[in-house]
């Protein structure tokens, strides 16, 4: 429970991007995520 509590805020934040910019931002840290590769910064 205390996941949620921390990442409800990241939910309300990504609900008010559009689906493209939130694709553009999650689909490189996925990846990365999958390849091993640090995330990369802004």
């Amino acid at each position: 429970m205390l996941n949620w509590l921390a990442l409800a805020p990241i939910g309300t934040e990504l609900a008010a991007l559009s689906a493209e910019r939130i694709e553009r931002q999650l689909v490189p840290v996925v990846a990365g995520a999958f390849r091993g590769d640090a995330p990369v910064g802004p």
